[in-house]
């Protein structure tokens, strides 16, 4: 291989050549994908890619057909009689032709299609009744957006239900009852290790393909750490396994059998097949959709998941938990507290909380229920009956609302947030002793807090009163209003920091004009006084409060206006100059007689007036002095009072809280739910009895027990032995993420637009010992994993090739990316930073809020947390960069098989991104660290460490002399960023994203 470039990852050359582009060539290069099968495989994907794919077929049938055929097609479609406009609607061919003005689509580009374009009013306006509703709107938008993916051919007509024919439907292979089968007999009788073998076997005899030879020990040990654990096998385990020698190479032999129960021991398997699972729960820590207000309490479904995967929890049991755990027996308040968070699932989509028609708020969430239900748990596409008979499955619009009764019994969604207008439901959940001691201990420490609060606000109080009484030395007479006589109630307060005294009151605002504080004065010496009314005005009081002064003349009535800070020191007003007799006959009173807003009352003042004298108090210096120590102090202690507050305030906020679940609980009014003509609310029709599928019942599809909303029953009827659905889809999810497709391809349908299997009697087999060997899990990785089938290396064979290129017969192992997470993970644990620790919320702090750039930058999530990649905040619309760049499941939806794009950002990423960098600095500084004199030019032990760490192997001949010359042609530079720029191209290469 020619002289690698002597630059930087992010630095380029002339030729547009970089360090990491050459190095992670040749690694590609040397791994075995980089053949020609990698190009065929292309083309062939790509002539599969132009049809219309199962998810785009349900989602137009779903939710496009039903808005065509209710404001279109009475205008555009063959039974318009005058096609208007020359347009129609009803099928494909009529929108690519277009109408008198051309082409109504343009698929992919929503604003230049006329069809967008007359919806929004901004050309034609149609439909011409009136404008559809933005949602409708955005429908139409995002259809055109996905390339318009339109199923209709020929001259479909408007959707017209007919009879369901259910025992010829249940011919079809996912509505039989799976039986198991006796392993087919083959010719090679040597080669299988497994059941599961014979069956792989028997297919590729039957097509004359012979399977590849087996993987290398230590290929085979990177693929089953990654695969059961997401994460790269290290050195020592490495080692470790290859010292078994030739036994190392048995398929199933005990080596390879104790490094399968290691990894399924691991409490790094939950976290990984966790993982997998709430890619299927459309995971996430915030609601996304008008308001992405936070799931601040999320996590404990996510743990809740992990534990479930580590403890082998029987699969049928976690799935009635997930549905109905609100309603199961449970043995302790342990076990109810782990029910109750299972019904998260049904609570973690996203939900329209602006929505101010509560039906179809409702409806909307119990639509997104059923469409999750169907495909998590029965691999079937709902969401399409919710208009019409299920366009090509066996789901009759009577089956939708069956199922939809059931949930609309659930509530989810309740009453009305300071934000929202709904907002989901948080329940309290059972504590231990541990967690109840905790925050008794938060609570008693925020007590002492408040107490030390009162303390300083008393001792501010009386510094004021101290004030007051210094500034009343020169004969004038300050009364507070607890000398005042209060008729009515007038609530204390001591909000405002700006009074008189401890506290002023402020009346509540009830019986008006009853209510009176009344000030009588002692005078000393008869004269006139001013007199001065102390209020701490703000908006929201009355700008008309009546005040009458009662004095040796007579009586004056006056009006103060409340709403702005008194003129005199921002507290006082002064109502005029009055004549008052000796002795305690003068009187001053405020009243809330014809007010609307608040009225305050704190103190009077009367300062005693002469001819000479100023309507100010003049203080001797002495008192001045006095006044001003006092009122040093007086800030001083106010300041502390802030300090204080923050503290509790902190406190409050950080400290521990009664734990609380977003659990689902039924609903106060059990009953079915009519079926609406059209999906439409306003068009509602007979009622539909709560129940199941009918296609896949064996007995009464509708539930017995009335006086529930039948979710316990769902759940009952969807993990039954007699269900022909559910054990086959989850027997294929796990095999999906083993052998990287499933043997049903479509892993979330299973009906008519999905993928017929590709082993259908291994498939039913599995599927009949699954539930036999008590739903576990971890019985049928440990299985898989230790079958020669999963063993096989991925190597190229032509001849194979040619008669199987897309591998379903399974002649080879799949190669499979490592996924977004274990990328990230990967990293961090071979550089050391990886904290392996659980976690809980990384967006508790934000509350209920919505979530936005700004709170993004505010709130200190921790997005570059150290912590496996499960624990990244999941925010809807603000996901992390790395997991997004690396094809991170879509947690809108459910995702059973993840995108795969081959992007140039994914490898510009690699190659510029400041966390890489910093990670492969970290790993070249143990490796120089680690071998001695590695800081020469070159040294042949880090790059072996190096290869080992990340590739778990030596690096070729090649390899060695590319690196060793480019290391060498850096010889005048520092040897740690040398090799950094060495180990960032070793993980940015495709065989260390790829397993073979």
């Amino acid at each position: 291989m020619s002289k690698l470039p002597a630059f930087r990852p992010a630095q380029f050359c002339s030729s547009g050549v970089t360090l990491a582009i050459g190095l992670s060539m040749m690694l590609t290069m040397n791994c075995q994908a980089a053949d020609e099968s990698t190009v065929s495989e292309s083309i062939v994907n790509a002539s599969v890619s132009e049809n219309i794919s199962a998810d785009d077929r349900a989602w137009f049938e779903q939710h496009v057909r039903p808005l065509l055929v209710k404001h279109c097609y009475e205008c555009h479609s063959a039974d318009a009689g005058e096609l208007k406009g020359g347009l129609a609607l009803h099928n494909r061919a009529g929108w690519m032709m277009g109408g008198d003005s051309g082409p109504a689509i343009v698929p992919g580009k929503s604003d230049e299609s006329l069809l967008i374009q007359a919806v929004r009013y901004e050309s034609y306006e149609m439909p011409p009744k009136g404008r559809l509703p933005d949602d409708e709107i955005s429908i139409l938008e995002e259809w055109v957006q996905r390339g318009a993916p339109d199923p209709r051919d020929g001259d479909s007509e408007p959707i017209v239900n007919q009879p369901i024919d259910f025992e010829k439907e249940r011919e079809f292979w996912a509505f039989q009852s799976p039986a198991s089968h006796h392993p087919p007999d083959v010719l090679d009788s040597a080669w299988p290790r497994d059941a599961i073998d014979f069956f792989v076997l028997s297919k590729l005899e039957k097509e004359d393909i012979q399977p590849a030879g087996d993987a290398d020990p230590a290929t085979w040990l990177r693929r089953v750490t990654f695969d059961l654990t997401g994460l790269p096998p290290d050195v020592a385990e490495l080692d470790a396994f290859l010292g078994n020698g030739e036994e190392a190479t048995s398929v199933n032999g005990t080596a390879r059998q104790q490094v399968v129960e290691r990894l399924l021991a691991s409490e790094q398997f939950g976290v990984h097949w966790g993982r997998h699972w709430l890619d299927v729960a459309r995971y996430a820590d915030s609601n996304g959709g008008d308001f992405n207000a936070t799931f601040y309490n999320a996590w404990r479904y996510r743990n809740y998941v992990i534990n479930a995967f580590n403890d082998d929890k029987p699969f049928d049991q976690f799935v009635r938990e997930q549905l109905a755990g609100d309603l199961l027996p449970f043995e302790n308040e342990q076990q109810r507290g782990e029910q109750l968070v299972a019904t998260s699932f049904l609570m973690l989509g996203v939900k329209m909380l602006s929505e101010r028609n509560k039906d179809k708020l409702t409806m909307d969430v119990v639509d997104e229920q059923i469409d999750t239900t169907g495909k998590a748990f029965l691999g079937m596409t709902l969401g399409c009956a919710r208009c019409h008979d299920h366009k090509f499955d066996p789901v009759p619009t009577a089956d939708y609302y069956a199922l939809a009764g059931i949930f609309r019994s659930t509530v989810t969604l309740e009453g009305e947030s300071q934000q929202y207008v709904s907002t989901w439901v948080e329940t309290p959940l059972p504590m231990s002793e541990s967690e109840a001691q905790t925050i008794a201990d938060h609570a008693e420490v925020v007590k002492q807090l408040k107490a030390k609060l009162d303390s300083a606000k008393k001792n501010a109080q009386s510094l004021e009163q101290k004030i007051a009484n210094e500034k009343s030395s020169d004969g004038s007479i300050t009364l507070d209003n607890d000398s005042a006589k209060i008729v009515g109630t007038w609530p204390a307060s001591h909000v405002s920091p700006v009074r008189i005294g401890a506290t002023y009151l402020r009346d509540d605002k009830l019986e008006k004009g009853k209510k009176f504080v009344i000030w009588t004065p002692e005078i000393p010496v008869a004269g006139p006084y001013e007199v001065r009314l102390s209020y701490p005005g703000k908006d929201g009081c009355d700008k008309h409060v009546p005040v009458t002064v009662k004095f040796s003349g007579g009586e004056q009535r006056l009006f103060v206006d409340q709403s702005k800070p008194g003129p005199i020191n921002g507290l006082f007003c002064s109502l005029g100059v009055f004549e008052f007799s000796a002795g305690n006959s003068n009187t001053v009173t405020i009243s809330t007689e014809d007010t609307t807003g608040f009225v305050l009352a704190d103190a009077v003042q009367l300062i005693p007036q002469s001819d000479n004298a100023s309507s100010s108090p003049d203080y001797d210096e002495q008192t001045k002095q006095k006044i001003a120590s006092l009122q040093a102090q007086l800030e001083e202690q106010k300041t502390a009072i802030k300090k204080q507050e923050a503290e509790i305030k902190e406190a409050e906020k950080k400290g521990p809280k009664p734990p609380a679940a977003m659990a689902a609980r039924e609903a106060n009014k059990i009953e079915d739910c009519p079926i609406l003509v059209r999906g439409e609310l306003a068009h509602p029709g007979p009622k539909a009895d709560r129940g199941f599928l009918q296609i896949a019942s064996r007995g009464s599809a509708r539930i017995e027990q009335q006086t529930q909303s039948g979710r316990r029953e769902l759940a009952d009827w969807i993990t039954s032995k007699d269900n022909p659905l559910t054990a086959r889809v989850i027997v294929n999810r796990i095999w999906q993420h083993m052998f990287g497709e499933g043997l049903v391809r479509s892993v979330d349908n299973f009906g008519h637009l999905g993928e017929l299997p590709s082993h259908h009697e291994l498939l039913d087999t599995l599927a009949v010992e699954f539930v036999e060997n008590g739903w576990s899990t971890k019985w049928l990785v440990r299985r898989i994993a230790l079958t020669r089938s999963y063993a096989m290396a991925s190597s190229y064979q032509e001849t194979s090739f040619n008669k199987d290129p897309d591998n379903r017969w399974l002649w080879r192992a799949n190669r499979k990316r490592i996924t977004a997470e274990s990328l990230r993970d990967s990293l961090l644990k071979i550089s050391g930073d990886l904290d392996l620790t659980p976690d809980d919320s990384l967006v508790a702090e934000l509350g209920a809020l919505a979530i936005d750039n700004s709170s993004q930058n505010s709130s200190g999530r921790r997005t570059d947390a150290l912590k496996r990649s499960l624990y990244l905040p999941i925010v809807r619309n603000e996901l992390p960069g790395f997991l997004t760049t690396f094809d991170f499941a879509d947690p809108d939806i459910v995702t059973g098989r993840r995108p795969e794009t081959n992007v140039p950002a994914q490898a510009m990423y690699l190659m510029n991104n400041s966390f890489v960098k910093e990670q492969a600095t970290k790993v070249a500084e143990q490796l120089l660290k680690d071998v001695e004199n590695a800081d020469t030019h070159f040294n042949d032990a880090v790059c072996d460490a190096a290869f080992r760490r990340f590739l778990a192997r030596t690096p070729n001949a090649n390899e060695r002399n590319a690196i060793t010359e480019y290391v060498i042609s850096r010889s005048g530079e520092s040897p740690k960023v040398v090799w950094a720029d060495v180990i960032q191209s070793i993980f940015a290469s495709t065989e260390f994203r790829m397993l073979e």
